[in-house]
C-alpha cells in the first residue's frame, strides 16, 4: 500500500469507533476494524465497517561487486 493511500484511509477513520484491533493468528500482520457511521467529509451515507491490515514486512535488495581478478577469470587467492 502506498503511503498516500494509507494516509487517506486513516483520515477517513479518524475519530471513529474501533471495533477490533489485534495481531492476526499468524502474528505477522496487524488488523484494525473500524465502524464509520457516514462519509467523513459529508456526514451523509450508509454506515460501513472498514478493515485495515498492516503488513510490517520490509523490502530489501542485495547486491555486490566482484574484484578485478574475478572479472578477468583468474582464480582468487586465499590468504
Amino acid at each position: 500500500m502506498e503511503i498516500t493511500q494509507l494516509s487517506r484511509d486513516l483520515d477517513d477513520v479518524f475519530d471513529q469507533a474501533v471495533l477490533y484491533h489485534a495481531f492476526t493468528d499468524y502474528m505477522r500482520d496487524y488488523e484494525a476494524i473500524v465502524y464509520v457511521p457516514a462519509a467523513p467529509s459529508t456526514r451523509v451515507g450508509d454506515p460501513e465497517k472498514k478493515a485495515h491490515r498492516f503488513d510490517p514486512s520490509t523490502r530489501c535488495s542485495a547486491g555486490g561487486t566482484r574484484s578485478p581478478a574475478w572479472k578477468a577469470g583468474r582464480p582468487l587467492e586465499c590468504r
